[in-house]
């Protein structure tokens, strides 16, 4: 899958895929193409899928990108998903929090505005 095809799959924008792929949570291989001047292509291919999926999960989260970098690591083995409940869970309860935060940060929010008018 190109830079261009996973972008629109997963509406995240060219830019942020180059930067997640420089920083190492993207991985593609690249394949040379072309005549005389050789030019690159990246392939984003299933293992990337995954971990762009983590990437997400983790933005959302709010979790900074050395965190999300650790977090890809600690997921991906050898280019598959470790599958483990327990850490399912813990992302589960990771989202709970988040949600419960966001929650708080409204309702604080709602109250500038009512000490306001």
């Amino acid at each position: 899958m190109t830079i261009g095809e996973i972008s629109k799959k997963y509406n995240v924008s060219r830019r942020t895929i180059d930067y997640w792929t420089n920083v190492g949570i993207l991985t593609p291989t690249t394949t040379l193409y072309g005549k005389g001047d050789k030019m690159e292509c990246r392939d984003y291919g299933k293992s990337n899928e995954v971990r762009l999926k983590i990437a997400l999960f983790c933005k959302c989260a709010g979790m900074s990108i050395d965190d999300t970098l650790t977090w890809v690591k600690v997921i991906m083995y050898d280019g598959q998903m470790m599958r483990n409940e327990s850490l399912k869970e813990f992302f589960k309860k990771m989202i709970q929090e988040q949600r419960d935060k966001a929650v708080r940060d409204y309702d604080a929010a709602l109250e500038y505005v009512d000490s306001i008018l």
